[in-house]
Order: structure tokens, then sequence, then C-alpha cells
């Protein structure tokens, strides 16, 4: 049987005989991760027959066949390496700012075609130019169409990744299809409402979390913030100190996520967030900060963006909700033998969509 997606395991399927529980990978899994579901997949081993009269959705079968012959015209969307976001599937844009990007139209018939060139059913807020063109091209040419793609300068579909798509007709050579997948770099997205976490002016706030046999010190900084300094030995290098909301900066579930600055003065390592709820269970979320920059950085984590943590409490109803937050954990997984000293200013609630 194959588990995903958020909730709890059904009453019906925690009866069967469930022999073993593998990941993804294969790899024995603790049961208790039953409890609190999310999108990385699951497989229960059970008993042959076991799972016959479970309430089970019925598997997954591929699409039939199309009865249109194969287009003689490809379309392809051209762009740089570095815009590579593999964790999201998708090409890396700032919100808001334009971005030119090369379309490829080829035609590989054995005849001259002409055709039109469109996007189809454009995401709100978003604008292309130009939106449609005509292209004519000999056997095995390529004719290429700049176009200026103009995101919106918020929402929470641009952080999750958005599919833009486009379709070129070409008559008798066929009809084209291409689609790209576009994420937005957390730290340009201008939130629609912002609400500062006042707890975290405070020092007394603050607990320093951090593995046994190493050190750390916090103390307020002007204007706004807080500062952090550690020092690790042979252990595994993490420190996660936390700041303890007060009742008034819980956040309401209209808020999407949590806009700080942070400034690293000396130390390197993984940068990442940590939202633990009332009943225990936590979530964690990169920060995608350098830690090498030594400059303040803008830094957005979206609640969307946050997994549930291996060593975290079961979560009975399976998702972060913003309202259950009440410690919220700035911290890094660092190098052994190290120092690490960084700065925390501005600390917000953010909401994304209007």
């Amino acid at each position: 049987v194959l588990l995903w997606g958020p909730g709890n395991l059904p009453p019906a399927l925690g009866d069967l005989p469930i022999l073993a529980v593998h990941d993804c990978l294969g790899r024995d899994t603790d049961r208790g991760r039953l409890a609190a579901l999310n999108d990385e997949p699951l497989f229960l081993i059970l008993p042959e027959g076991a799972a016959a009269n479970a309430p089970l959705e019925p598997a997954l079968t591929g699409s039939p066949p199309r009865p249109d012959r194969p287009a003689e015209v490809v379309l392809q969307a051209e762009f740089p390496l570095a815009t590579r976001n593999l964790s999201r599937q998708a090409h890396q844009i700032v919100a808001g700012q334009p971005v030119t990007v090369p379309i490829y139209t080829y035609n590989f018939g054995p005849r001259n075609c002409t055709g039109e060139v469109a996007f189809a059913n454009l995401p709100a807020g978003w604008k292309v130019t130009p939106a449609t063109w005509s292209a004519t091209l000999a056997p095995m040419e390529r004719h290429r169409q700049d176009v200026i793609l103009s995101p919106p300068t918020s929402g929470r579909d641009i952080l999750r990744g958005i599919p833009l798509t486009c379709r070129g007709d070409f008559g008798p050579a066929g009809t084209a299809h291409l689609q790209f997948r576009l994420v937005a770099d957390p730290t340009g997205i201008v939130p629609t409402e912002q609400r500062p976490i006042r707890s975290a002016l405070r020092a007394d706030a603050w607990t320093d979390n951090i593995v046994e046999g190493a050190t750390l010190t916090h103390q307020r900084e002007e204007p706004r913030g807080m500062r952090f300094t550690m020092t690790f030995g042979d252990a595994d290098p993490w420190s996660y100190p936390y700041v303890t909301l007060d009742p008034e900066d819980i956040p309401s579930g209209r808020m999407h996520g949590l806009a700080f600055t942070i400034q690293v003065h000396e130390g390197s390592g993984v940068l990442r967030v940590q939202f633990a709820e009332e009943a225990g269970a936590g979530y964690i979320v990169d920060m995608h900060a350098d830690a090498a920059l030594r400059t303040p950085q803008k830094v957005l984590v979206a609640f969307d963006n946050a997994n549930w943590g291996a060593w975290s409490k079961p979560d009975p109803d399976g998702q972060l909700r913003p309202e259950d937050i009440r410690r919220v954990l700035v911290g890094i997984n660092s190098h052994r033998g190290t120092t690490v000293s960084y700065s925390v200013h501005d600390l917000a609630w953010v909401r994304l969509d209007p």
C-alpha cells in the first residue's frame, strides 16, 4: 500500500497487519511517521490479500493513447543553467523583475510550415510580451523569439512554483506544446501585510538551544534584533536558539510566512528556520541565505515550504498551522570545531496574497 499527502493514517488502514514500513528508497522507516503523513511517500508491506477490502484509491493509470500523429514542430524555452531550482523543479526568477526568455521553434518536418505561437491561460498578475507571434520555417530550420516575462511582486503561487504554457499551431505540421515552471526567489517577494514579532526583541524571550558540549550566548542588538555566538566541539554541530512567542505574537491563519534580516559575522553552514507547534510537532525550512556572506540578507520563508521534521513529535492534523505555532527557531547546521556568530533583526509574520 502506498501512502502520501498530508493528513493522518485512515483508521481502516491502522487495523491492517502491517509487516514493515519503507520510504521511497526502500529503507526501513519508523512507524511513528504514520501518525503524521506528508508529501514523502511511504510503502506499507502487508500479508498477501490483507488489503483486499481496504478503502484504497485506485492505482493511477496511464493516459489513453492520442490518435494524433506526432507534431513536426517543437517548442523549446532556454534558461541559464544558474536559474535551476531542483528542489522546486523550476527555474528561479526574481518577483516583480521582468526576465527575457528565448523561445525556439524547430521544424523537423519535410516541408515549409507557418504558424502562430501563443501563451495560454496566463496566471493572474503575469504579463508576457509578445503574448503571440508568427513563425515561418523551412525544413530543419530554427526560429528564435525573445519574450519578456513579467511576474507579479507577490503571491503564494509564485513561491510554490507556477507553470506557464505555450502552444504553437502549425496546421498540417501539427500542434506543438511547451510548459515550464517558474519559482520566485523568496527574498524578492513583497509582502502585502507584515506583523512584527515584538517578543523577539526581548533577550529573555529567547532560549539558547545547542548540541550538548557546545556553547551558545545571545544578547540584544540595536536597532531591532538579537546576536547569537556559538562555539562547536566534536559533536554534531547544530544550534537552534528559539523565541517563545507571547500570546499576542502568535500568527493568525491569515499569515503565510516569516520575514527577517540575518547577517552572519563569522563561520558558515546551512541556515534554517523551524516552527514548533503547541503539541510539539516541528517543521523545518531552509532560509536560502548564503552563510558565507558577511552583509545583511533579507529572508522570507513560507509555511507552504516547511516540512515536518523526522525528530518531531507526530502532528495529529498532519500540517503546519500558523495559529498553532508557539516557538520560532532560527539556527544553523555548521562544522565541528568552529565558531559561528550571526544577528537576526526585524522578525515579522507576513501575508503574501491581497
